[in-house]
């Protein structure tokens, strides 16, 4: 029996889609080999998978997503979001 368990780790990402909709939630990778978002965006997959994720459409409207796949060829922009410590930064 071939177990489908592989470790995954989270990326707090935040993009723009050529449709106008801007995107923030944690980008599902496999940990380790091409887990850094440089490597994902390069990597022969077509789609980034998102979980937990807040829209903000075109026309400012707002909601939330469990999931989402998106295809990466529809991406204008897309960055780590990064915690800081101070949070007046």
């Amino acid at each position: 029996m071939v177990k489908d368990c592989i470790k995954q780790c989270q990326i707090q990402a935040r993009m723009k889609l050529e449709s106008g909709e801007e995107m923030r939630g944690c980008l599902k990778t496999i940990e380790g080999y091409r887990g850094r978002l440089s490597d994902i965006m390069n990597n022969d997959t077509k789609f980034l998978v998102m979980s937990n994720v807040d829209v903000k459409d075109g026309a400012g409207r707002e909601y939330r997503l469990n999931f989402a796949c998106i295809n990466k060829a529809a991406v204008i922009w897309i960055h780590p979001i990064e915690e800081t410590k101070n949070e007046n930064i």
